[in-house]
């Protein structure tokens, strides 16, 4: 298998992983499987940020698409797709305020 299938796997495993935990918010309040769900999913992707330092997915990613340049998912992909530089920062504060929000609506309100 080439790296390139390897980083379109890793990309796109990475897509549905994002899109699951992004309306899993919405759909948690209505439906308990998906509040487990998005709960779940936001606890491993926390717990491998610190096991693995960063993002498993974008890792593999990376080393297997080398145009990213270090770049994190979202970083590459919005410049890629919509010509808009982010930094590492602003996506890692708004994934962290996602997070906390996910938490507050769904364990504290």
């Amino acid at each position: 298998m080439s790296n390139r299938v390897k980083a379109n796997m890793a990309a796109l495993f990475h897509l549905l992983w994002i899109l699951l935990i992004v309306f899993g918010l919405p759909m948690g309040i209505f439906y308990e499987l998906a509040k487990t769900l998005t709960t779940v999913l936001i606890a491993v992707t926390i717990v491998s940020w610190v096991i693995f330092k960063g993002c498993l997915p974008q890792q593999l990613e990376q080393k297997w698409r080398p145009e990213m340049g270090g770049r994190s998912f979202i970083q590459f992909y919005t410049k890629k797709f919509a010509d808009i530089n982010v930094s590492r920062r602003t996506v890692r504060s708004l994934v962290v305020l996602y997070f906390l929000l996910v938490i507050i609506v769904f364990y504290l309100i």
